[in-house]
């Protein structure tokens, strides 16, 4: 039995001691009535209140909320029974959390299981206020217990408490961020929050507004939807920050005055071609390009979409991150960078296709080429990325599982010669790539390369793009993590 809520209503009370009177209010402080699903009949239903923060009582309800508050406050205790003890209170938030089981009613035995596990998280809850904070609710009346299915009831009591000891709802986990393996906010940060990294030459204004991104993220671990909004800014960070550098490029944001003498703004794409006709800003055009095209499609939605952490926000993030440091780096630190990937880029043509062995983290690695290297320099630390291309033991079952996981060495020493490369990574570990014409691994390479053939060339050409595209962001991971201030 699974639950929705909680649905979430303020409730004031008002009129004589005997004669109580009930009004809702909603989230934004309107009136309002009690609507479904809190009104479904015969239907499982814990609700919570809560007065300044203090839960002060918690109670178990199959008929409408409507129904059974109705009969707490109206008793007077004519047939024993005297109502709730907090009838006499002013204000009170109220939590309902609603179970999808509908009851048969009349004390059916068939519904006696669901009757007692909703019973059973109600006495739990009860007791996990009372471990918290010391203390019973104020208010309640009873509690009913019982230990049927006892762990599934303590689960649920937990998260239900979790989600009402907070504020207002809307600082409650969202449970669309469950799909991705999220089970805590340290989980949700590490994961999904990309705190602005930027070095002293990267204008204040663009600092300072990152920090907005930074929030919005941090903030969509209780509303999915607001992953996008940090999108969204940071893709207008991007265009404030080609229009910073235009400036002090002197590059005019203005059009000529057309025949009657009106002005306009410049077109996005004819500032980032004009900054880019600067030889060590070219490399950067293909990606403010990018975020160019993500951007217009933003600003100019068709319909209402969600794309959350499949959008890959925190994976863009880094990306313009980067790009922003790299674009306010000197010329001629930028020129170095360029000069030095492209000599290094040249020399890695000569390891496209033999028989290597890659020694790294205690294993010995068989790999047939180097497919591609990245290089960046910040403040005198050099970052060598190497995209290594590695034989599979099982490529059709790789392409299958979708298994793409490329080896990319991020590297602070590299020294290349005619026969591999050596080095230190990041994190103090030696690395070397070697030739090897080992007779005993032979077998091994000829059998990789069959593997290739034997694939058609849409699953070959498709696992290689995927592969490149990991590449791609372990590329931004990396220089993001090993880079900047």
């Amino acid at each position: 039995m699974e639950y929705e809520g909680p649905f979430y209503y303020r409730l004031r009370l008002h009129g004589s001691e005997d004669k109580r009177v009930l009004t809702k209010k909603d989230l934004d402080g309107n009136a309002t009535t009690f609507k479904d699903p809190v009104t479904q009949n015969k239907t499982p239903k814990i609700y919570i209140l809560k007065q300044e923060e203090e839960v002060v009582y918690i109670g178990y309800a199959s008929q409408s909320i409507g129904t059974r508050f109705g009969q707490g406050i109206r008793a007077n205790g004519a047939k024993g029974y005297h109502g709730y003890k907090w009838k006499q209170e002013e204000e009170l938030e109220l939590f309902v959390f609603v179970f999808d089981h509908l009851l048969i009613g009349n004390k059916n035995k068939e519904d006696e299981p669901y009757v007692l596990l909703t019973e059973a998280v109600e006495a739990e809850l009860v007791y996990l206020i009372r471990e918290k904070t010391g203390k019973w609710p104020q208010f309640q009346n009873e509690i009913h217990f019982n230990n049927n299915n006892l762990p599934r009831a303590k689960e649920i009591a937990l998260k239900m408490f979790n989600t009402i000891d907070s504020e207002l709802p809307w600082y409650q986990p969202d449970s669309r961020w469950e799909i991705w393996g999220i089970d805590s906010k340290e989980t949700f940060v590490v994961k999904f929050v990309v705190p602005g990294k930027f070095h002293s030459k990267v204008p204040r204004d663009i600092v300072a507004a990152f920090e907005t991104v930074t929030y919005l993220m941090a903030h969509a671990y209780f509303y999915y939807p607001t992953y996008d909004e940090a999108m969204s800014k940071a893709l207008l960070i991007m265009e404030m920050a080609i229009k910073l550098k235009a400036q002090e490029l002197n590059i005019e944001l203005k059009t000529p005055p057309n025949r009657k003498g009106d002005v306009y703004d410049k077109k996005l794409y004819k500032i980032i071609e004009e900054v880019c006709e600067n030889e060590h800003l070219k490399f950067l055009e293909a990606d403010f390009n990018r975020a160019k095209n993500l951007r217009n499609a933003k600003m100019h939605p068709k319909k209402h979409t969600i794309m959350g952490a499949m959008g890959f926000t925190n994976g863009n993030t880094m990306l313009f991150v980067n790009v922003i440091n790299k674009l306010f780096l000197d010329k001629e630190e930028l020129t170095y960078i360029d000069k030095t990937e492209t000599r290094l880029k040249e020399k890695i043509e000569n390891f496209r296709d033999g028989r290597y062995i890659v020694e790294y983290n205690n294993l010995k690695i068989l790999a047939w080429k180097i497919y591609d290297l990245k290089y960046v320099r910040y403040k005198d630390q050099d970052l060598f990325m190497v995209y290594i291309g590695t034989v599979s033991k099982d490529l059709k079952k790789d392409i299958e599982t979708y298994n793409y996981i490329p080896l990319v060495v991020p590297m602070s020493i590299f020294k290349m010669d005619d026969f591999g490369f050596s080095g230190i990574d990041v994190y103090g570990e030696p690395i070397t790539f070697m030739e090897n014409q080992d007779p005993n691994i032979i077998e091994k390479f000829n059998h990789f390369h069959q593997q290739k053939l034997n694939l058609s060339f849409s699953d070959l050409r498709f696992h290689i793009a995927q592969m490149e595209n990991m590449v791609m962001w372990r590329y931004e991971e990396l220089m993001y993590d090993n880079c900047w201030n």
